[in-house]
This record gives C-alpha cells, sequence and structure tokens, in this order.
C-alpha cells in the first residue's frame, strides 16, 4: 500500500505543480491581456469540456505506458480550472485600484505584486482546489490504463482482477484520506498566510 501511495502522490504533485506554474501565468496573462484572452478562450473551453478518460488511449498511444503518460494526463486534467479562475481573478480587480497606484508612482511590476496578485489570490486558491479535485479524478484514470506497477488507480484496476473488494475499499478511502488532508492542511496554510493576512477574505 505504501509503494502504491508514494507512486500516486508522485504522479499526482509533480503534475499539479507543474500545470499550477504554468496554467497560473498563463491565466493571468489572459487576464492582463484581453488580445491573448480572445485568442486563448476558445481553445481552453474546447479542451476544457473534454473528459480526461477521452485522452488517455491518445496519450498512451503517443507516449507508452508509464509515469510520463500519468504526468501528462495529470496536467492536461487540472490546468484549465487555474486558468480560467486566474483570468476571471485579475479582470475582477475594480479599475479604480489601479488608478489609485498608478498616482501613487507605482510601476508595473509593483502593480502587479500590491495590487494585481493579491487581489486575484482568492480565485487562485479557489481555482487551485478545483484543479486538485480534477488532478485526482485524472490520476487515479491514468493509473488504471497506464499504470505498469504501482499506483492506488492501478491497486484499484488490479484488485478487481481478484474480485478483491477489500483491496478497491481500501484504495478508495486512502484516496479520500489523502485528499481531505491536502485540503485541509495545506489549503488552510495557504490561505492564512496569504488571503487572511492580507484581509482579502472575510473569514
Amino acid at each position: 500500500m505504501l509503494r502504491h501511495i508514494g507512486a500516486t502522490l508522485f504522479g499526482l504533485l509533480a503534475g499539479f505543480f507543474l500545470a499550477a506554474l504554468v496554467s497560473s501565468s498563463i491565466g493571468l496573462l489572459m487576464g492582463i491581456n484581453s488580445t491573448i484572452y480572445q485568442w486563448l478562450r476558445p481553445i481552453i473551453t474546447m479542451f476544457m469540456v473534454v473528459p480526461n478518460i477521452a485522452t488517455v488511449p491518445v496519450i498512451i498511444l503517443w507516449f507508452g505506458l508509464g509515469m510520463k503518460t500519468v504526468l501528462i494526463i495529470v496536467v492536461l486534467g487540472s490546468s484549465f480550472p487555474i486558468i480560467y479562475t486566474a483570468a476571471a481573478g485579475v479582470q475582477s480587480i475594480p479599475i479604480k485600484m489601479i488608478w489609485a497606484a498608478q498616482t501613487a508612482g507605482a510601476t508595473k511590476w509593483q502593480i502587479l505584486r500590491t495590487v494585481v496578485i493579491p487581489g486575484t489570490m482568492p480565485y487562485l486558491i479557489a481555482g487551485h482546489k478545483l484543479a486538485l479535485g480534477r488532478a485526482w479524478r485524472a490520476v487515479i484514470a491514468a493509473e488504471i490504463f497506464a499504470s505498469t506497477a504501482y499506483g492506488i488507480g492501478f491497486m484499484i484496476f488490479d484488485a478487481r482482477t481478484f474480485f478483491d473488494t477489500e483491496a478497491m475499499f481500501a484504495g478508495i478511502v486512502v484516496v479520500g484520506l489523502i485528499g481531505l488532508f491536502l485540503e485541509s492542511f495545506i489549503f488552510e496554510y495557504i490561505e492564512k498566510v496569504t488571503v487572511v493576512r492580507w484581509g482579502t477574505t472575510t473569514t
């Protein structure tokens, strides 16, 4: 079980953090630049509605079985909520706050650091929470079809062969507990040192 958990956590967190880094940057650019937003929005909308499991056979065909395929599926599965919420967060910032910073002599970098990012952070955190949920579904689906040895998804699917319902439910419970831990501790800490400290949330 520990090997299965380790393999799943590696695929989940590595793919999620890669998606978070790239997608947050894309989302912020879309929110800042309307031309980029109009150009990327149809592409992102089109791929966002495609279920992760539908892309698994194609990715396996291109990249084969193994952890690389799992990472790609997780990145694709978790990117789009982050992009959308980051762009929405930037667009929700009142223009008067930008004008006030410009009047005070702030540079573009200072406006980004002191106005845009703090104002967008509640949206970013919400988007990352949604993305982590999609990443879980993606990593389990990827392990069912693409993993060759370890992973909770692989364990659940392999237990089906032997009608081992105890192992299946054990895998499901472990996924739920790990997800609860990540949500309750990691995101709670991030909220405490960002939006709560900055006063951009009512909690």
